[in-house]
């Protein structure tokens, strides 16, 4: 997951992965949880886990199919809200005359 010459820091990042075991609030406990959703999580938080580098490759794809998802499910809600509108001002309209 981390790439680093430092000692101290991969000293740290093991803490932080144990503690992710029973405290939420770490940081490595919520990016885990950011995993969820996406089609690799199980691999992208195994490697974490074990501290190995995430496939960043891997990791882009799925997080833009993940937003694209969003999106698209935000741009079907709008339309269809949108029709749904546009018909509720048509009814009044003709209610009017």
């Amino acid at each position: 997951m981390l790439d680093s010459n430092s000692e101290t820091l991969r000293r740290v990042l093991k803490a932080d992965l144990y503690l992710a075991s029973f405290d939420s609030s770490c940081w490595s406990a919520q990016v885990s949880n950011a995993f969820n959703g996406l089609q690799g999580s199980a691999m992208f938080k195994q490697k974490m886990l074990r501290a190995t580098q995430v496939p960043m490759r891997e990791f882009i794809c799925d997080l833009r199919f993940r937003h694209l998802k969003v999106w698209r499910e935000a741009d079907f809600f709008m339309s269809s809200r949108s029709k749904q509108e546009s018909s509720d001002v048509s009814q009044v309209v003709l209610e009017f005359l």
